[in-house]
Order: C-alpha cells, then structure tokens, then sequence
C-alpha cells in the first residue's frame, strides 16, 4: 500500500510539473512575440516620428532638404536630439549629407532621409565607416576611368607607332598583338 501511495504522489508531481513547464514555455514564446511586435513598433514609431522631422525640417516646403540647408539645419534641436537618441555623432554635416543622399541630386528627399537616418543609426563609428566606403568606391571608378584612358593612349600610340614603323622599314613593320596587353589590367565597374 505504500509503494501505491508513493506511485501516485510522484504521478500528481509529475503532472503538477508538466504544467508549470508548459505554462513556462508558452510565456517565453509570448514574451519572444511581444519582444518582436515591440521592435516592430519602435521602428515604426521612429520611422514616422523621421517623417515628421523631415517636414518640419524643410523650410520651404519644396519636399526636398538641399545640402546648404541641411548644413544650416544641422544645429537644430530637434535633429541633434533625433541624432542623438540614433546614436549618431554629427561632426560633419554635409559629410552625413552626402551619404544620405543617395542618388547624387544635392538634395534629400524624405525617403533618403529617413533610410539614412535608420541605416546609419547605431554606433557613431558606423557614419565614419560608411564615409570610407563611400569615397573609395568614388577612388575605384576613378581610378578605372584613368586606366581606361590610359588602355586608350597605349593603343593609339601603338598604331601611331605601326605607321611610322610602316613607312620607314615597310613590309617590316610591328605588328599588333591579338591579346590584350598584360600592363593593361581588365577594367570592371564597382556598382555604388
């Protein structure tokens, strides 16, 4: 009779248990989908509260923030205390307005602005690491522009060279490879 009663207190334990760690479980899972839904909120509420500040921030009502009037807005209470709570260190505004503007047009449409408010919050060392990547893809399509110039004059002077060559000695003359040369490297454009 005793080992019946100890039988049956482990089983109602057991079971007394059992509900503890599912009631356990189904929190975690809630809290992980409140956790999210939060987040979600938050960035909903930051991405319409950008909105709002773009609006107050264009003066003249254009739709637009031009780099002049980015730069005189910069001080500006409310963008330094939105800029704060981003985690974003404005030293340099027209270097941030650079990299918000993302179509080159010297102006920040609301799109740009609010994208580049968010893509950029965080650290304030990401704003200096967007900077680098920005100005070396600049160096990079440069620098293949000049390759490509070069590539350019080193065939022009070839033929040049094949002409005179062609007149002085005749039937002598140079010959242009069929390859590419190897102190020409293959250019390929870095997309932005």
């Amino acid at each position: 009779f005793c080992a019946y009663v100890i039988i049956m207190i482990l089983m109602v334990l057991n079971i007394i248990t059992s509900v503890f760690v599912n009631d356990a479980m189904e929190l975690a899972h809630t809290s992980r989908e409140f956790a999210a839904e939060a987040e979600m909120e938050r960035r909903m509420s930051l991405f319409y509260d950008l909105k709002r500040l773009f609006k107050d921030l264009d003066l003249d009502h254009s739709g637009t923030i031009s780099s002049t009037e980015f730069e005189s807005i910069s001080q500006h209470a409310d963008l330094q205390a939105v800029f704060t709570a981003l985690d974003l260190e404005v030293a340099d505004a027209l270097a941030l307005f650079e990299l918000m503007d993302v179509d080159g047009s010297q102006e920040l449409e609301v799109d740009e602005f609010v994208v580049g408010c968010m893509n950029l919050k965080g650290s304030a060392k990401t704003v200096g690491v967007e900077l680098l990547v920005k100005e070396l893809k600049r160096m990079v399509k440069a620098n293949q522009r000049q390759i490509a110039h070069l590539a350019h004059l080193v065939d022009h002077r070839t033929k040049s060279l094949n002409e005179i060559c062609s007149e002085t000695l005749g039937s002598r003359a140079l010959r242009p490879e069929s390859r590419p040369s190897p102190l020409v490297p293959e250019t390929r454009i870095v997309p932005e």
